[in-house]
């Protein structure tokens, strides 16, 4: 018998028991409770998701003293309505989007949570370059790794808002998929509590950000939605298409991700 198998014995021996249970000292050391990897309440963000404060969306309306004269576009509108929301919910609410944010006319979300920049900064940065390293707002152009973001963020127990344009959103089409599919296999776990809803803002044809709505175009990506809920049945979507600024506003206030 070989010394290195004398020794392997006597080190089980030391650490297990005849049954082949853990001695009680090492037992001991094993997390217990949520601080278990699979009862973190992290990893369960509905346990510790909290409603969104919501500001009066009248607040954000656009005043009309004569008709006919008043100019608002739908996007603009309702980025005032979402910087109100960002405003009371800087611990719970983040804005995501792939470098599109300003070009998608959302720019007033800035005046209360910039993009969260840890680099270095430049002389420039300061004309416009939105920057901080406690921003509210995730840019990176990349749509599939936005989208990941703010699955991740949702599923930990905030809430998030993605916008970016019609063609481009098409990146992630398989990753809502899989997402749908993760609530519908959610829906059979009665110990998983819910989560918000995963919002995308989808600019250029019907939310036409007033600037390149003609060449940034290419429906589809509702249709993704809407099949994806219709195969994975635990999943259920809400498609808003905003007839004018002040409907806009409406439909910001009722989508307010507290859904499933």
């Amino acid at each position: 018998m070989s010394s290195s198998y004398v020794a392997k014995r006597l080190h089980q021996a030391a650490i297990f028991r005849t049954a082949g249970r853990l001695i009680p000292e090492l037992k001991a050391l094993a997390p217990k409770g949520p601080r278990r990897m699979s009862a973190n309440p992290v990893a369960n963000g509905g346990l510790l998701r909290k409603p969104l404060d919501m500001p009066d969306f009248r607040s954000s309306k656009v005043e009309v003293t004569k008709p006919g004269a008043t100019l608002a576009g739908n996007v603009p509108t309702m980025g005032n309505f979402l910087r109100e929301v960002m405003r009371l919910n800087m611990d719970r609410f983040r804005v995501f989007g792939p470098d599109e944010t300003q070009s998608n006319r959302l720019e007033a979300i800035y005046e209360v949570g910039k993009k969260v920049w840890l680099g270095e900064y430049f002389s420039e940065d300061a004309d416009g370059g939105e920057l901080a390293p406690s921003g509210r707002v995730m840019e990176m152009l990349s749509e599939h790794t936005v989208e990941g973001w703010l699955e991740g963020y949702i599923l930990s127990g905030r809430h998030g808002l993605l916008n970016s344009y019609e063609p481009f959103i098409h990146v992630i089409d398989s990753m809502f998929n899989q997402h749908a599919k993760w609530l519908e296999k959610c829906n059979e776990l009665p110990w998983r509590a819910n989560i918000s809803s995963l919002n995308l803002l989808i600019t250029a044809l019907v939310w036409r950000q007033d600037h390149n709505g003609f060449t940034h175009q290419g429906p589809g990506f509702l249709d993704v939605v809407a099949m994806g809920c219709v195969t994975n049945t635990g999943c259920s979507s809400n498609q808003y298409a905003t007839a004018g600024s002040r409907n806009a506003l409406t439909i910001g206030y009722v989508a307010r991700t507290l859904g499933k």
